[in-house]
């Protein structure tokens, strides 16, 4: 359970800082400029989803810190919890950023 929670974590952590590093990078090519609008299109059909990825990781992340308190020998890393302490932050940021890619795709208009 550790290694399937940690994996889900970095996937998302992963998924918000990949798709604003690909929405705010400037298109160069209409092609370029049509795919970021497909793709920020795309994302904000699907931020509920994203958003409804949070809650169960952080409930599999204090269940496991509860064994780890009962049984003492389930360890999380200082890195694994940094990143679940800072997932609501991530997730706030990934909201700006897709603001962010929102005006550099209004401003290629």
């Amino acid at each position: 359970m550790i290694k399937e929670s940690k994996e889900d974590l970095n996937n998302l952590l992963n998924e918000f800082t990949e798709t604003i590093e690909e929405l705010k990078t400037p298109p160069t090519k209409l092609e370029h400029l049509k795919k970021n609008k497909d793709l920020y299109q795309e994302v904000r059909g699907k931020l509920h989803i994203l958003d409804a990825r949070r809650e169960p990781i952080k409930k599999k992340f204090q269940y496991i810190q509860e064994q780890d308190q009962d049984i003492g020998s389930l360890e999380l890393s200082d890195e694994d919890k940094l990143k679940l302490e800072s997932l609501d932050e991530a997730w706030s940021r990934f909201n700006d950023g897709l603001d962010e890619a929102n005006l550099i795709i209004q401003k290629c208009y």
